[in-house]
């Protein structure tokens, strides 16, 4: 196990500030895949079920729209919001491996993702936030 001192320096270097920022964004973006589906499901849908109920000719679509959104959840929403969160749960695990000195369990996480895909997911979050500011010292350093 990593002393506290080599927790709050190995937090910090460039690689586990990558991982956080690789983590952040895919989590975002898994964010964003929900509240498009809620979105969609809920406001949308709701105002097509009500507008139907006044105009007749609204029905066909409405049923449409319907079909149309569940097959687009099952098929690719719900997939991709899946696939962006375990993705950032990996980066996550891989990030307390490294700081916290602890084994990688492989039968548990399953396989690191690849550094170039980290780097990528990286790059993307530091456009937002080019200095990681937000990122330091994820374990505080009182703890």
């Amino acid at each position: 196990m990593n002393t506290p001192n080599v927790i709050c320096r190995m937090q910090n270097e460039d690689r586990q500030l990558g991982r956080l920022a690789a983590q952040r964004w895919l989590y975002t973006q898994a964010k964003i895949y929900f509240a498009v589906h809620a979105l969609l499901s809920t406001v949308v849908a709701g105002a097509l079920a009500v507008a139907s109920g006044f105009v007749e000719d609204l029905k066909p679509g409405a049923a449409a729209f319907g079909i149309s959104l569940l097959v687009l959840d099952q098929l690719w929403l719900t997939p991709k919001q899946k696939r962006l969160r375990e993705h950032a749960a990996v980066i996550q695990e891989a990030f307390d491996c490294d700081v916290l000195d602890l084994p990688w369990q492989d039968l548990k996480v399953g396989r690191p993702i690849d550094d170039e895909l980290i780097h990528d997911y990286s790059e993307r979050y530091r456009r937002k936030e080019p200095s990681l500011q937000s990122l330091r010292d994820w374990y505080p350093p009182a703890v």
